[in-house]
Formats: structure tokens, sequence, C-alpha cells
């Protein structure tokens, strides 16, 4: 189990609440098959400017959104009441200079790879292929699993702000 909360204090090793990651990145820099990431509310980038930079699903790590921060068990978390927003947002506010993709998962992600309560917004896929796909998640021949996800304000030049097709998970 590894914890990320953004106003975490403690030791930022992901061990506990109190010692949680401040960022999702260093969790999944951290993750290896079979670990679980519990994210509290809050909004997390994937970097500071780099509009390449996304979150990258790894093949048999789950990532559960909707914690309050202070959860012993999956089934005490409520995404509704603890908005855990996966953003694209990076650089000047306004979209142009986004994150390509929010969330990405290549060819080894299959379903033991998770995505589940969060939402994912403010990406901008307008590069050149495939960064003109996907600007919400960009799913690059894998198969994770996603769910209780909402996609909102993305954009992509070419085929489907969620590829290879927009859609709320559920």
């Amino acid at each position: 189990m590894r914890y990320v909360r953004a106003e975490a204090s403690g030791a930022n090793d992901g061990t506990s609440w109190a010692d949680a990651f401040t960022g999702l990145q260093s969790a999944l820099a951290t993750a290896t098959p079979g670990d679980e990431i519990w994210v509290a509310a809050a909004r997390y980038l994937p970097a500071a400017t780099d509009r390449a930079a996304s979150f990258a699903l790894k093949n048999g790590v789950a990532l559960y959104g909707g914690f309050g921060g202070a959860e012993s068990s999956r089934g005490e978390r409520d995404p509704a009441a603890n908005p855990t927003i996966l953003s694209g947002d990076v650089g000047a506010p306004g979209g142009t200079d986004n994150s390509f993709h929010v969330v990405t998962a290549d060819a080894a992600v299959t379903a033991s790879g998770a995505l589940d309560g969060f939402t994912i917004t403010a990406g901008h896929a307008d590069g050149s292929a495939p960064d003109n796909l996907g600007g919400g998640i960009l799913v690059n021949g894998g198969s994770p699993t996603l769910a209780g996800l909402t996609v909102v304000r993305k954009a992509s030049s070419s085929s489907g702000a969620t590829w290879p097709s927009a859609r709320r998970c559920t």
C-alpha cells in the first residue's frame, strides 16, 4: 500500500496517511506490481510545466482516488465527497500549454493496472501523433481497468479526448 496526500507533513515516503507522498508521481515511481496507491482529495499535476508529462499507469498497480486521508479500508472512501483531480493544467493557466495526455497506459498495462475514483481534466492533445489523441486518457495498446472516472475539459486535434473512445467510466 502507498498513500498520497498533498497536505501530508510527515516523512513523504508513502507508508501511511501521515507520511504520505505529497505528489502522485513519487508514488508511481516507487510502486511495484501488486501495490495499491490510495490518493486523498486534492488536485494533482503530472509536472509543473512539461506538456509531455502524464500520469503513466503501471501494470499490476491500482490507483484509487476519493479518500479523505484517514481511511483504513478502501470501502471507506467517498469519491463524491473527496474529489481527487488529475489535471493537465501545467504551465500558464488557460489550456494551450496543458499536458498532451493527463493519464497514459501503454501496451504493457493489462487489466491488473487500474484507475478508479478520479476526475481527469485539462488535457490538450494538439501535437503530432500520438500527441493528437487522448487529451484526457491515452490508452495506447493496453487494457487497464478504468472505473469511477469522470473525464472533463479535455481537447484533442484528432480522434477523441479519451482514446480509443471518449466515455465516462462507471
